[in-house]
């Protein structure tokens, strides 16, 4: 029966390295290495983001204010414009009775 097992370049079973206490120390302090790695760079990316989310509150918050600033703004000129509209309106009106009036006569 042919072995269809796995083995490294040198045609050792890599079963055997986990049996070598060295190796495995080895291993385990490279992976520990990166784990702490990993760890304080996902610390600093958690701190980016939470600077990068309290400056778009702010960002988002500041826009709200000068929407409300701009609406009302908006709302007072165009409150402004409809005055004006019905007071000319209005004269108008009374200009189309004056003529109204003077045909009558």
């Amino acid at each position: 029966q042919e072995d269809a097992g796995v083995y490294t370049d040198d045609g050792t079973d890599p079963s055997n390295l986990w049996k070598n206490k060295k190796c495995v120390d080895i291993y385990m302090a490279f992976l520990q290495k990166r784990f702490k790695e990993a760890l304080e760079r996902t610390r600093s990316l958690e701190k980016r983001l939470a600077v990068l989310e309290q400056t778009g509150d702010e960002i988002v918050s500041s826009l709200c204010e000068d929407l409300v600033e701009i609406t009302e703004h908006s709302n007072k000129t165009e409150a402004r414009y409809v005055k004006k509209g019905k007071g000319l309106h209005r004269k108008r009106r009374r200009e189309e009775i004056r003529h109204m009036e003077k045909i009558k006569k």
